[in-house]
C-alpha cells in the first residue's frame, strides 16, 4: 500500500485478512505496527468491534 493510495494491494489483502482474523481471536492485549496492522484495526472498528489503546501499557485491548 502506498502512503496516500486510496485503495488496498491485493498482495496486502491475505496479510490483513490475516491481522483480522488473530485480533478476533486475541485473549491478552496486542499490539502491532504497518499499514496491514492499521488497515486491520480501522476494518474492525467500522465492523463494530471496540478495541481500545492503552497508551500507559503501549497496547491495544478489546472491549466486550
Amino acid at each position: 500500500m502506498q502512503r496516500g493510495s486510496k485503495t488496498i494491494s491485493n498482495s496486502m489483502r491475505p496479510q490483513i485478512e490475516n491481522l483480522k482474523a488473530n485480533i478476533r481471536a486475541a485473549i491478552r492485549p496486542f499490539d502491532g505496527t504497518g499499514s496491514a496492522f492499521k488497515t486491520a484495526l480501522k476494518e474492525l472498528r467500522a465492523e463494530g468491534l471496540r478495541i481500545v489503546y492503552v497508551a500507559e501499557k503501549c497496547h491495544y485491548i478489546k472491549v466486550g
